[in-house]
């Protein structure tokens, strides 16, 4: 049998499953996997990415790790659509693939700014506004000749309006608003390098996104305590120097914790799933789904 066809029977065992491409925008809000990979590049999948789609349109932008701009044009989503781009961690496989997808931006109509936040400095990575600005400065940027998405005069593009969230406290509740989404964050490390975890709100759901997972983080709990749907991305952090069963055990604990009501998981490698559900359901009854690149999963 098929890799793909194990998987499949894996989700419907488990009561739940993941639609795939060009099914987004049939659900009221919905989430969709750009990139499923670890922080090593695959020929067959992107790395870190995803999208929030809102009564058929991609709203929010989570993470552009290597190879989710092309993912992101597969998916049919628009930069014109885009409300907020948010970034995880300052590492390559959560943001390499920002230039190419802001070049391929100007070949669309958008006018109104687009903010874009991110993690605060620390002693190993530069704060989200100063990384921007390394790669777009009109003067010293890397990628200057795009800096007209960063000049506060310029009249040929849209403004990219950079931001580092800074955290008092558990989490920041108040990262970004309109009239579609809310946003809040928690930090989840801090150390070397800053990593964020996101909660949207949009159309009645609260949707958590985590790139890491460690039991002993209160911020976590505290962020997605509730949580519609939360988004794992299982290889990360402290949890994934466990062994495979001894990660899932751990992330379905904090899901139990947590009162999540449904769990999905980005980044379990194929020969663990065959006994995933059993090390999941010892301590977490909520339905649970295994993501790929482009799959859709209804919160």
């Amino acid at each position: 049998m098929r890799v793909r066809d194990c998987v499949l029977g894996i989700l419907l065992a488990m009561g739940s499953s993941a639609a795939h491409a060009g099914a987004c925008d049939t659900y009221g809000v919905s989430v969709q996997v750009l990139g499923s990979a670890d922080a090593y590049a695959r020929a067959e999948l992107a790395s870190s990415s995803y999208l929030i789609w809102i009564d058929g349109k991609a709203r929010v932008l989570i993470d552009v790790g290597v190879g989710s701009a092309a993912n992101f044009e597969k998916s049919t989503a628009r930069i014109t659509d885009l409300d907020v781009i948010l970034i995880s961690r300052l590492h390559v496989d959560y943001v390499a693939d920002l230039p190419a997808l802001l070049q391929a931006s100007l070949r669309e109509p958008r006018t109104r700014p687009m903010p874009l936040y991110g993690p605060d400095r620390s002693k190993l990575m530069p704060d989200t506004v100063t990384f921007v600005r390394a790669l777009f400065d009109t003067k010293r940027g890397a990628y200057r000749y795009l800096g007209e998405l960063l000049r506060p005069l310029g009249r040929g593009t849209y403004k990219l309006k950079p931001h580092a969230v800074r955290i008092k406290g558990r989490y920041n509740p108040k990262v970004y608003r309109n009239e579609r989404v809310r946003v809040a964050a928690a930090a989840i490390a801090t150390r070397p390098m800053p990593v964020l975890a996101w909660r949207v709100q949009a159309a009645g759901k609260f949707i958590v996104f985590t790139s890491a997972m460690n039991e002993g983080n209160a911020n976590l709990g505290w962020l997605g305590r509730g949580a519609d749907l939360l988004v794992v991305k299982s290889g990360n952090g402290t949890a994934s120097r466990l062994a495979p069963d001894s990660l899932l055990a751990s992330i379905a604990r904090v899901a139990s914790n947590m009162d999540v009501k449904k769990l999905a998981l980005v980044h379990v490698a194929a020969s663990t799933r065959a006994q995933a559900p059993a090390v999941i359901g010892k301590s977490y009854a909520g339905p649970t789904v295994f993501t790929e690149d482009m799959d859709c999963i209804a919160p």
